[in-house]
């Protein structure tokens, strides 16, 4: 039976999301895969610190994260079913990664230069990566967000708001996104 991946695009309160969007023309300014249905953990390269812009790679995100100053978060998920094997190289990725994640920064030249890199990348570079393992696609050139839910058109498609006043429902896990 298939597995689902998730890929959610985001619109965060964040300053730094909404100079994004205003430079894109973009509804949503940021993109993260799931393994899980309940949307948690996502996983991107962003910020690893709210206090420190340049310090940015991989990094496991809570939706904690993006509900900044209490406002809610504007969410795009894609659900893509995928089979077993594809699923689990996907997941095996995502664990190495984890596994060597201070080797991962994020590519702030990228977000003006698509361009490919072994070491850095972006959120959409990253997303970009897991599409092209659960299409079997190594060619596959997604530039932006907009790309990417144009690529995604057809699939199961749903917007969502995560809201602030459920905080509770949400935890850190392996968020270092407010620690010092």
């Amino acid at each position: 039976m298939p597995k689902n991946l998730y890929i959610v695009l985001s619109k965060t309160n964040t300053k730094v999301g909404q100079a994004i969007r205003l430079i894109t023309w973009n509804d949503y300014n940021h993109v993260s895969i799931s393994l899980d249905e309940s949307l948690q953990p996502l996983y991107s390269f962003a910020r690893r610190k709210n206090g420190s812009p340049l310090d940015g790679g991989f990094v496991e995100e809570s939706w904690l994260r993006y509900l900044y100053r209490d406002k809610d978060a504007k969410v795009k998920v894609f659900t893509l079913p995928v089979e077993d094997k594809i699923y689990n190289e996907i997941a095996d990725h995502i664990k190495k990664m984890q596994e060597n994640n201070n080797k991962f920064d994020y590519d702030f030249k990228g977000l003006i230069l698509k361009r490919e890199h072994e070491i850095n990348r972006t959120c959409v570079s990253f997303a970009e990566d897991i599409l092209r393992i659960a299409s079997n696609n190594k060619n596959l050139n997604l530039r932006n967000i907009k790309e990417i839910a144009m690529y995604l058109r057809g699939s199961a498609e749903e917007e969502r708001v995560i809201r602030a006043s459920e905080k509770e429902a949400f935890v850190w896990g392996n968020d270092r996104y407010y620690e010092e």
